[in-house]
């Protein structure tokens, strides 16, 4: 019956797919809510022209939920009651199945159900999920009286008993949400419908606004006053932007999908049209868009939000303003006039200073005056000392998000103060180690500082840094640090933000009048913002001599304090590749051993032998048999100098009794559990032999176990002491089978009975298949003569793949390089892999045409 209305509507929904990728439609949800209704409304005809029953005259179909709203994506579910006054007839069930089945066969998942008005607003009272999609109920066809009257009685027997209640727990539900999927304005991989500023704040927004109001269609958002024209005009602009984005994406998977993945994202920008620009890859350009969107739809939220718990927690009326010209209207900020505003600008800061200070946030007016106004922020009045000192006041204030600064920034003031903020805003670093765009990552990384002024409860390592904190004696320089640290990321041409940054930082204080050494201060900071991490994962930091080139570049204790805040405020605030346990410990670990480099000066240099003497002392004391002590003292002998400065009395008597254990076996070791880093230490004490060390690393690539860092001990009577500091077997509830495989595979490979090379080139294969050209050239092996003394430094640059270490240092054993420590750790979305190297003589590296050598082998072997 209905197949001519099937073939019609199929039509229409592919002209407007067609359409909709020419750029000719871009308001699909409305439009293909339009093409279903069309459908229903002539379905529904044809069903009372042909049925024999009265059930057709007595019934409305009604559409809830995103359908009710006009919000029909591409693969969005379709959800509608056919709704009956006091009962539903028994032969509905198989006319609404007739009616719904040729749009199941055209791919749309629709879900329905057949009830009395009664039996709506009952599952209404028990279900609060049904008491939320009645919010959207939109007469679809048949008799508009039942539509109608389910509607008001909805309202007013189910909404209005308790719809404060109600409010409270959309707003629960919505920040539990929240906190599930994140902050979606600022995520690199952000969930198009849930989180903050997705699709759900603005639905919640709009359910908020239905309950108060009782308004009935988006529009009425403006003409209640719960939004100015402007912001309406914006919001509707964001939200189709963000419509249009869904529909790209769940059209390429051809599903209901509403996570918008890295693999897809370059593709729907190139769909869109998008091109390089400013210095932006076109991915970066699509993403600045959609966050600049979704951090609308959050702050409109926000605002709706505040205004609603404002009405059951009013501000104090003891409160007392600083500044004439403001005033507290409905428990938030607002200007007494406009004319206030033009009387003096300073109120423009001011303002903000004020909201720090009360934790209270702007009403809608205020910040739409700002932006009106924000033209006579004039560079005299924005370099004021007043003007810096109220700025100064709200980065010193602290709060539990971004927040005034925030608002700050997306009212423009903050560029109007800093006009080379604007190249941050919004902009993307397209790759898996950064999770924000600049500027979030930026007002996060002052926030993180902010917060070591408190202690915690229960955080240790937020303990160690409230302290650090509380002994920096200017705070603000620090502060200014952070907000100015990725300032050059701004400078399209920048091929070094570092410096480029300290340049404009320099420029940036300068013009604000600050103090000539806060400037220097400032300016080193922003310069040196990563060189403690990247010392602490690519330099040997057990070596001394790490530790003397740190001490003599950062040279001040207080300048140490602070990089070493910034960095850990910096790496905790772009994301968990860039912040984990383990590099937490190796940062703590860096910075002890410079601190007490520069705090102890020549001191620190002298007394080597009395310390390899102690330790021998010690391991002599510790043993209980004669034998053992002339054992011990033999063994003490053939040591590489190396081993017996860098090495722990603890750990060599610990090694000694390793030692002791391996007598005619391949190999003995040792695994534990390192809880401070979460990592695992794996001592390893060997017949040396060669290609050891690329052995034992493949066979922990073999066995999916990740190494972060390894010292290689060669002693003088031939026996290896290998230490590997390990991330964790993947499954931790295997992770005793995991060990006792990987010591079976390990015998059997130093017997020679397991094809290592074959078992690691098949998992190769299978991570080749997975690296993009882009990876590819990405590429780069470095090689550094003047970082140590006594090694030469070979970097290598790549994205990640099993075995890679394994690749690497077999390459170097057949080259006639003997690898004396090896690190692995994040370098944005790579990875980089770090060895200190002699040849077999123990001498550094040279010669031109045997580095070339290097560099050349292992780039063949890179995928």
């Amino acid at each position: 019956m209905y197949s001519d209305l099937i073939k019609n509507f199929e039509t229409k929904r592919k002209n407007l797919i067609k359409d909709f990728f020419l750029g000719n439609e871009e308001q699909i949800p409305l439009s293909f809510a339009i093409i279903i209704d069309s459908y229903f409304s002539e379905a529904f005809e044809k069903f009372k022209i042909h049925s024999s029953d009265a059930c057709a005259t007595s019934c409305t179909v009604v559409a809830v939920s995103n359908f009710g709203r006009m919000e029909q994506c591409f693969h969005s579910d379709l959800t509608i009651i056919f709704l009956f006054d006091d009962h539903v007839p028994d032969s509905i069930i198989s006319h609404a199945t007739e009616m719904i089945s040729p749009l199941f066969s055209a791919g749309l998942d629709v879900n329905f159900s057949c009830q009395t008005i009664d039996q709506t607003l009952d599952l209404a009272k028990k279900n609060f999920n049904t008491l939320v999609s009645l919010l959207d109920i939109r007469f679809v066809a048949g008799d508009p009286l039942l539509h109608k009257t389910l509607q008001e009685r909805h309202q007013k027997e189910v909404v209005q008993i308790d719809k404060d209640g109600i409010i409270e727990h959309l707003i629960l539900i919505n920040s539990d949400r929240q906190d599930r999927f994140g902050d979606a304005a600022s995520l690199l991989e952000p969930n198009l419908m849930e989180g903050k500023g997705s699709l759900r704040d603005y639905h919640t927004m709009l359910w908020i606004a239905k309950i108060i109001h009782g308004i009935k269609h988006h529009r009425d958002l403006e003409y209640y006053g719960v939004l100015s024209h402007d912001e309406y005009t914006l919001l509707r602009q964001s939200l189709d932007f963000i419509w249009t984005v869904r529909n790209r994406l769940q059209y390429k998977v051809e599903r209901l999908f509403d996570n918008f993945p890295f693999h897809l994202q370059e593709q729907i920008a190139d769909d869109m049209g998008y091109l390089p620009e400013y210095g932006q890859l076109p991915v970066e350009r699509l993403l600045g868009d959609l966050h600049r969107s979704m951090n609308l739809v959050k702050q409109l939220y926000n605002q709706v939000l505040y205004e609603f718990q404002c009405k059951t927690k009013p501000v104090s009326s003891q409160v007392v303003l600083k500044f004439s010209g403001l005033i507290i209207y409905r428990n938030m900020l607002s200007f007494e006039s406009p004319e206030a505003i033009v009387r003096s600008p300073a109120l423009m800061f001011q303002i903000f200073e004020e909201s720090a200070r009360l934790k209270i946030p702007l009403t809608v007016e205020a910040i739409r005056l700002i932006r009106e106004f924000n033209d006579l922020a004039t560079p005299d009045i924005v370099n004021s000392r007043a003007t810096i000192t109220a700025f100064e006041h709200v980065m010193m204030s602290y709060n539990s998000g971004i927040g005034v600064l925030y608002e700050m920034l997306q009212t423009g003031l903050l560029t109007m103060m800093i006009p080379e903020f604007a190249n941050l805003e919004n902009r993307i670093q397209y790759n898996e180690y950064h999770i924000y765009p600049v500027d979030k990552h930026t007002l996060l990384t002052l926030q993180t500082i902010r917060s070591f002024a408190f202690p915690s409860d229960t955080d240790e390592n937020h303990n160690q840094n409230h302290r650090l904190f509380l002994e920096i004696p200017n705070k603000k320089t620090l502060l200014w640090a952070a907000l100015l640290h990725d300032i050059g990321k701004g400078n399209k041409d920048t091929t070094d933000h570092c410096d480029d940054g300290a340049q404009i930082t320099h420029l940036i204080l300068t013009r604000m009048g600050l103090p000539f050494a806060d400037i220097g201060q400032v300016v080193f900071l922003v310069r040196e913002h990563l060189f403690l991490a990247q010392t602490a994962t690519r330099r040997d930091i057990d070596d001394e001599e790490t530790s003397f080139y740190c001490a003599s570049r950062i040279e001040s204790v207080d300048r140490l304090k602070m990089l070493y805040l910034l960095t850990i405020a910096d790496s905790m605030s772009t994301g968990p590749k860039a912040y984990s346990s383990w590099i937490t410990f190796l940062l703590r670990d860096l910075f002890l051993k410079v601190l007490s480099i520069i705090e102890k000066g020549e001191l620190a240099i002298k007394g080597s032998d009395q310390e390899i003497k102690k330790k021998k002392e010690f391991v002599l004391s510790s043993l209980l048999t004669d034998r053992d002590k002339i054992d011990f003292s033999k063994l003490f002998d053939k040591f590489s100098s190396r081993y017996l400065i860098k090495t722990l009395k603890i750990d060599m008597l610990y090694h000694y009794e390793l030692f002791q254990n391996l007598k005619k076996r391949n190999f003995v070791w040792k695994y534990s559990e390192n809880r401070e880093s979460d990592t695992r230490t794996v001592i390893i004490c060997a017949k040396d032999k060669p290609g050891l060390f690329s052995q034992i690393t493949g066979v922990f690539a073999l066995n999916d176990l990740n190494i972060l860092e390894t010292q290689i001990y060669t002693w003088k009577n031939r026996i290896a002491l290998d230490i590997f500091k390990l991330d964790p077997p993947p499954n931790a509830d295997e992770e005793d089978s995991v060990w006792k495989k990987t010591e079976a595979d390990l015998e059997s490979c130093l017997n020679g009975d397991l094809d290592l090379s074959g078992l690691i080139s098949e998992k190769l294969q299978k991570t080749m298949a997975d690296i993009t050209p882009a990876q590819v050239d990405s590429r780069n092996v470095q090689i550094d003569n003047q970082v140590s003394n006594f090694y030469t430094v070979i970097e290598v640059f790549v994205h990640s793949f099993s075995g890679l270490l394994f690749s690497i240092s077999e390459v170097l054993f057949k080259l006639g390089i003997d690898i004396s420590v090896a690190k692995y750790g994040p370098k944005v979305d790579q990875v980089v892999a770090v060895f200190y190297v002699r040849n077999f003589h123990h001498e550094k590296i040279f010669d031109d045409e045997k580095l070339d050598q290097i560099v050349s082998e292992i780039q063949k072997i890179l995928p």
